[in-house]
């Protein structure tokens, strides 16, 4: 993604953003309101990822809205995990890979924080 200006139409209005980036985050600023986005890592390296191939770990503070999967479910690559709500807007988890769902650790209405290991996906 590269700075600069951002622009998209949405039933028939322009609407206008800048975005400001650096290797940790990106900044959306539109309307007066400045929105950060944290960069996530697409890549499992074992030396920087000490909860494991299989973690989904919070991405943001946010509160757990809705949990779609239960302990034991077999699950597919992108399949919606849980529904998080942080900076207004509802972020939908997804499983990274096939797998089974153990070590559910998060509750409907949880607060959690920023990298908080939410379930794990194992073979």
């Amino acid at each position: 993604m590269e700075e600069g200006e951002i622009e998209a139409e949405i039933s028939g209005q322009i609407y206008r953003a800048t975005i400001l980036v650096n290797p940790e985050q990106v900044q959306v600023i539109f309307a007066g309101n400045t929105e950060t986005l944290k960069r996530l890592s697409a890549k499992f390296d074992p030396e920087e990822d000490a909860d494991g191939p299989g973690a989904i770990t919070a991405p943001m503070p946010g509160k757990i809205l809705d949990i779609l999967v239960s302990d034991g479910d077999f699950v597919e690559k992108g399949q919606a995990l849980l529904v998080l709500e942080a900076m207004k807007m509802e972020h939908t988890l997804t499983a990274p890979r096939d797998g089974t769902v153990s070590n559910l650790s998060a509750k409907t209405g949880d607060q959690v924080s920023d990298g908080a290991v939410l379930v794990t996906i194992s073979d």
